[in-house]
Order: C-alpha cells, then structure tokens, then sequence
C-alpha cells in the first residue's frame, strides 16, 4: 500500500527545514495531511508560517497556508502518527531518542 492509498496517517511530523524537509513537508500537506514542520532556525519558521515561503532553501516556491513550522519540537511531534526525520539525522536522533516514551507514531522514516 502506498502513502497515498494509505489515509489512515492524517498527522505528519517532518523534523528539518532544509529543502528536502520542507519539500517533503509541501507535498505531504498537498496530498491533504496535517504537516507539523519542526526547524532550528526560528528565522525559517517565522518565514515558513508567515510569508509561506523558505527562501533560503526553496527560493521561488510557495508554502501553502496549511503547513506549519515550529522551532519546538514537542509541537512538531505532539499528535504526530508518522515522523520523516530529514536531512541532519544524528541531530534529529539525539533530540527524539529523549522523548521516546512521549511519542506514539506508527511510522518513522528517514530521508537523506
């Protein structure tokens, strides 16, 4: 079954806010997800959630209303029943591993 066949997952974490994690974050909330995107640069979330745009990253593409950036990750992850962890993977592993116990997803998934 593929993801898009798959509708029982509605609410998306993607921890990154590169060009991969934000690509993945736009399409994702395209196809009707709810999308939780978490980054450590807070000047990319503010520009994420209000110009709906990444252009350090993505220049030139519009970020649909309907995705949201956080730098908290505990937001990003609350409700979350699949996470994409993208791009730095051992930064994203260390901060995950310690809220573990918190997190009740279905699927984690790694992109590089």
């Amino acid at each position: 079954m593929t993801p898009a066949e798959d509708r029982s997952i509605e609410r998306i974490a993607v921890l990154g806010g590169g060009a991969w994690g934000t690509a993945l974050a736009l399409v994702a909330a395209r196809a009707g997800r709810e999308v939780r995107l978490w980054a450590r640069d807070a000047d990319t979330v503010r520009k994420l959630n209000e110009d709906h745009a990444n252009p350090r990253y993505l220049p030139g593409v519009t970020i649909d209303p309907p995705l949201f950036a956080t730098t908290d990750l505990d937001t990003a992850l609350k409700g979350a029943e699949a996470v994409l962890l993208v791009g730095r993977v051992a930064c994203h592993l260390c901060g995950l591993h310690a809220r573990a116990p918190r997190i009740n997803v279905s699927r984690i998934t790694l992109a590089r």
